[in-house]
């Protein structure tokens, strides 16, 4: 008997599966995210209001927002609900977060279009507190946002009535404190969110005394840094928040040059890329938080023109990874080959076998091509070589490690690696000594049943 393993070259493999991938290649790259309108959610017609993920009850809190009444809405994720109206006050353009330190939802600032606030509110359960009257004193259109790594909310910039500030205070749980004066420009109407992938707060844009803001700066608990990353262009009124899956800033909207927007970008720490999905209709003014019980980001309402009420939730795609490779065998020839492979990675995804760096597909004797179990019947020499299976999704690819198959061809008694007579005449020594190399079949007893398997397999070629 003769062990046949055709091993295919990398070159080859690497060719094959770059003709596989080419016509989807760019969109790994880049659709990575897909959004969804959530028309079931109801919810109010809103535009610039606060919102911020509430992780202890699981639910997306909305505070406030033009002529709002000073309402507070929950989404969980299936419809929106009015919790609580008057408290606080009713005001639009504050600042709040998630505060995990104090364990609620801190809240400070803003204005009802007559009065500017300057307090800090905290909601524990569903209760609303006012804990402090003192601090960065009253304004509106500034961001806060929760440090994961020193465990303090960070407060900057805002409209004091006239003119923008550019300071940066933080929130300790008690007391604010001033904690730089130099940094990004005087601006309102910027975003900002906490990169926990980096460590650092990542703010963009908004509005400064000219118009509006393109850059990028970066909070490292210390002090500001700008970064030279490209981005979105100058806009203000947009949302940004982190997502964990792709570790990465997504940003949202805004008002561009010419009116609202309704494109996504995405930041790595270094670089901004524009993801070509489509979503939202465009807007401003909208208000945004990342549902980490049901890793969404979530949007609601805006003016788009005119106020919005809609939902809508953008869910990160995860690229493939193999989880099991396949495992290499040895097979005789005229049996049935099995190969499995497993494979984790966001839906849709697909599969495609390859067989020495050629893709397989159904038909004859082959089944499951574009299944993670590949089974070849009645194997052949030719069916010898390198298995591997490929995953893709709209975000990425996978290619699994090599399993070698190797097949036996039993017709080939003497192991020259030929089927010739000389094969006939060694099967018939082991025959008529009765020796258990001639039980062909495999059912115990030398016979003449045995001779016949044998000729059938020496007479198709092994």
């Amino acid at each position: 008997m003769v062990r046949h393993t055709a091993r295919k070259t990398l070159v080859a493999l690497g060719m094959s599966l770059l003709a596989f991938a080419g016509t989807v290649n760019e969109a790994w790259a880049q659709e990575c995210f897909e959004w969804a309108e959530r028309t079931e959610a109801g919810g109010p017609t809103r535009s610039i209001h606060s919102m911020a993920f509430d992780p202890t009850l699981g639910v997306s809190v909305l505070f406030g927002g033009f002529d709002a009444g000073g309402e507070t809405w929950e989404f969980d994720g299936g419809s929106w609900e009015l919790v609580s109206a008057g408290i606080p006050e009713p005001r639009m353009w504050c600042g709040m977060d998630h505060d995990a330190a104090t364990g609620g939802i801190l809240l400070f600032g803003g204005t009802n279009g007559a009065l500017v606030f300057g307090d800090t509110w905290l909601r524990t359960q569903r209760d609303w507190s006012r804990v402090s009257t003192t601090g960065p004193g009253p304004r509106y259109a500034h961001t806060t946002t929760y440090d994961a790594v020193r465990e303090e909310t960070i407060l900057f910039g805002g409209s004091v009535g006239s003119s923008y500030v550019g300071t940066t205070w933080a929130w300790d749980g008690a007391s604010w404190t001033q904690v730089a004066s130099e940094g990004p420009s005087p601006r309102g109407h910027h975003s900002t969110a906490f990169d926990h992938a980096r460590g650092v707060i990542v703010l963009f844009g908004g509005a400064g005394e000219f118009g509006g803001l393109g850059d990028t700066w970066t909070w490292d608990g210390a002090e500001w840094t700008e970064v030279s990353g490209g981005g979105p262009g100058p806009r203000y009124m947009h949302q940004m928040v982190y997502e964990p899956t792709r570790e990465v800033v997504v940003l949202y909207g805004g008002y561009v040059s010419g009116g609202p927007a309704a494109d996504t970008w995405t930041f790595d720490g270094t670089t901004w890329s524009q993801e070509p999905v489509a979503g939202p209709s465009a807007r401003y003014g909208h208000g945004m938080c990342f549902d980490s019980s049901r890793s969404r980001v979530v949007v609601q309402g805006g003016f788009g023109p005119g106020e919005l009420r809609d939902t809508w939730e953008c869910r990160a795609l995860e690229a493939p990874t193999i989880t099991d490779d396949p495992d290499s065998q040895t097979v005789d020839a005229g049996a049935t080959l099995v190969l499995s492979a497993g494979a984790d990675g966001s839906e849709p995804r697909s599969f495609r076998w390859f067989h020495d760096g050629i893709p397989l597909s159904d038909g004859g004797r082959v089944s499951g091509a574009g299944t993670p179990t590949l089974t070849t019947v009645d194997v052949r020499l030719s069916d010898a070589g390198d298995y591997t299976l490929a995953v893709t999704n709209p975000c990425g690819a996978a290619e699994s490690d090599s399993a070698i198959v190797s097949v036996v061809c039993t017709a080939d008694m003497n192991a020259d690696g030929v089927i010739d007579t000389r094969d006939v005449l060694q099967f018939l020594l082991h025959y008529a000594s009765g020796d258990g190399i001639a039980d062909y079949n495999h059912d115990g007893t030398v016979n003449t049943l045995d001779f016949l398997a044998f000729l059938n397999d020496w007479a198709a070629g092994c």
